[in-house]
């Protein structure tokens, strides 16, 4: 009976790495990202690009990805106008050279249209928003939705969080800053056509915590002694294989 199970277990994971691997990289500077604090991780993102090796972190991922539909259809039930798709059937979205993105749509709000950004987050992390709003706790979510405002030329977003332990709605309404989204948008592509060097490393020493859990350590500190890396980041953004990148 165990065998039958591992062995199923085992032809998931290996289909999940297989759907990834097959994946090609992503060849622009995603709005999901844009707001990352560490210049030089930035550069990694777009010159090199990184591929999860855990099918685990991939499940996760998606998850966050299939609550976005959930929370779609709550909010459809609800009366609310949305649309997740432009009229040739697309993600609402933009690109503008080495940038790009895709939303999650727009939401109508007393005959008002909003970007409509939902995201997923374990007990903690959903608290810290409750606790001091996303902009605080969440900064590349805060500038991820700015830089769609601006493309997008919405005055307005709904940003909307559900707690995955407990079920739990939060919910904020997010002005559009013009200053902070041309600052980002500007910044991304400056770091990215500059150099490696160029790229300012944002913590002193590879041993700080958020540069344990960053994919690019090896490429910007050197090799590093063994460590596990099946441990989970406690803030990552993106989707999995399932799910569709920003």
């Amino acid at each position: 009976m165990e065998k039958i199970v591992a062995q199923i277990k085992q032809r998931i994971d290996s289909a999940i790495m297989a759907i990834a691997e097959s994946k090609p990289r992503r060849s622009y500077l995603g709005a999901s990202s844009i707001g990352e604090e560490c210049d030089r991780k930035l550069w990694y993102s777009y010159h090199i690009g990184s591929k999860i090796k855990d099918p685990r972190i991939h499940r996760i991922m998606d998850f966050g990805h299939f609550s976005e539909s959930y929370i779609v259809s709550m909010l459809k039930h609800a009366g609310y106008e949305m649309f997740i798709e432009d009229q040739d059937g697309k993600q609402f979205g933009f690109d503008d050279e080495e940038v790009a993105g895709n939303s999650d749509g727009v939401i109508i709000i007393d005959d008002l249209p909003y970007l409509f950004e939902a995201k997923s987050a374990n007990d903690k992390r959903f608290n810290e928003m409750v606790k001091v709003g996303v902009e605080k706790s969440d900064p590349t979510y805060f500038v991820q939705m700015q830089v769609y405002m601006k493309y997008l030329d919405l005055p307005n977003a709904l940003f909307f969080a559900i707690n995955k332990n407990n079920g739990e709605i939060h919910m904020e309404i997010i002005r559009y800053e013009k200053i902070k989204a041309d600052y980002a948008v500007n910044r991304g592509k400056e770091i990215i056509r500059g150099t490696e060097e160029e790229a300012q490393r944002k913590y002193k020493t590879s041993a700080f915590f958020k540069c344990k859990w960053c994919d690019f350590r090896s490429n910007c500190w050197g090799p590093q002694p063994s460590e596990s890396s099946e441990e989970v980041p406690p803030f990552s953004i993106g989707a999995g294989i399932l799910g569709m990148g920003k």
